[in-house]
């Protein structure tokens, strides 16, 4: 699968944050990336969400927010009679599926609203709506011993509708067992000092990065390549992240072969059925664009 994103956010040591993600991804790590408008950080998003396969949940934040987009709120249920039922919110709901949740402008929350995710996006993996009902996913550190007590308490557990949960003695709802693997990312813009409205205790809970302005070149061919027009880009260098039984391995493109970003040694399986490829825009690179003999002003208005 190719992709359309082009890297420009390198390292010293020369990690684009395509790679960076993924591996904060690999390591159980939530990420939060700060930068100006219109860097590509929700394309970025986008972009992991589609090199691991997963579903991504997302929603955007502003100041007015409640925590009901977020963990859940009650509703009116009608089968036969009314009663009242619950409804999760995206982070809820990520921790049922195991999805990517992801929350732009994230710092506009007010800072209540903030630190409820912060169960959730710990190694306890998990959240109480206010209904009283715990989502927990079951790769939460503590899952059995966890579990272990409602169990020893007389709960026992059930699959409703291809669901595992626990139910108290009398039947109540009281835990949703989740998937593994959800993560949240988060997003924000600094403030003129450079700074952003995350609590610290919010913030220690995500592996921040930070976005530059885009060279002129490559924003320029970004919106031509998004209007459809033929623009090559020179100075980039072709990379791919190659999955294989949850394993990924990091290749760049050499003389037409695939060979390991950082050991050239190590070269890339045969088929390769699970290769993500994107274009990085290298340090110090002159990045040029190809045209033709048409002006970027004629490609333009074509």
């Amino acid at each position: 699968m190719e992709i359309s994103y082009i890297a420009n956010q390198l390292t010293e040591e020369g990690l684009d944050e395509v790679q960076r993600l993924f591996l904060a991804n690999q390591l159980r790590q939530n990420v939060a990336l700060c930068g100006p408008p219109g860097v590509g950080k929700s394309d970025l998003i986008v972009i992991l969400s589609q090199i691991l396969g997963s579903k991504l949940l997302e929603i955007t934040c502003d100041e007015r927010m409640t925590e009901s987009p977020l963990v859940g709120y009650p509703v009116l249920e009608g089968n036969g009679s009314t009663r009242t039922g619950y409804k999760n919110g995206v982070m809820t709901k990520g921790l049922v599926e195991g999805s990517l949740v992801y929350l732009d402008e994230f710092d506009q929350l007010s800072g209540s609203i903030q630190k409820r995710g912060n169960s959730a996006n710990d190694g306890r993996r998990r959240l109480t709506r206010r209904d009283g009902v715990v989502v927990i996913s079951e790769d939460a550190d503590d899952f059995n011993g966890f579990i272990k007590g409602y169990l020893d308490n007389g709960s026992r557990e059930e699959e409703i509708n291809g669901q595992r949960v626990i139910v108290s003695a009398d039947g109540e709802l009281e835990v949703i067992v989740g998937k593994s693997g959800s993560i949240t990312a988060t997003s924000y813009n600094p403030n003129p000092l450079g700074r952003a409205n995350v609590e610290d205790s919010v913030a220690d809970r995500f592996v921040n990065h930070f976005f530059g302005y885009l060279p002129d070149s490559i924003e320029a061919a970004i919106a031509l390549r998004q209007a459809g027009l033929p623009v090559t880009l020179q100075g980039t260098e072709t990379r791919g992240v190659y999955l294989q039984d949850g394993e990924a391995t990091f290749l760049k493109k050499d003389g037409g072969v695939w060979k390991g970003c950082w050991d050239e040694k190590l070269h890339a399986p045969t088929g390769l059925g699970g290769l993500v490829v994107y274009q990085t825009a290298l340090k110090d690179s002159k990045i040029s664009l190809e045209t033709g003999d048409a002006s970027l002003c004629d490609l333009a208005l074509q």
